[in-house]
């Protein structure tokens, strides 16, 4: 079994100011639009399962959550989405 590096750094969003209205002109330069096409295709689903050795009922534990590729195709998550998971599925727009 491939080992999956995954890092679990804090997500950082940029470009955007605080302001309730968004009414102000974007720091980056750039609009809410464009920094969605660009960071979209970078965002993955996570998907993992977890058996729960000393359980009698209910073994099978899913976790979802959310991550996006870093360099060399590692992908970095939450924790908790990971934490003692046997088996992780990332799913990207193109179906990987």
């Amino acid at each position: 079994m491939n080992v999956l590096r995954v890092f679990c750094p804090a997500l950082l969003f940029a470009c955007f100011s605080v302001s309730p209205a968004f009414s102000e002109a974007p720091r980056c330069g750039m609009s809410a639009e464009e920094v969605y096409a660009r960071a979209a295709p970078s965002v993955v689903e996570v998907f993992s399962l977890t058996i729960a050795r000393f359980r009698v009922a209910d073994r099978v534990l899913p976790s979802f959550g959310s991550g996006f590729y870093l360099a060399d195709g590692m992908v970095a998550t939450n924790q908790h989405v990971v934490a003692d998971a046997q088996t992780v599925i990332v799913h990207d727009e193109q179906g990987a």
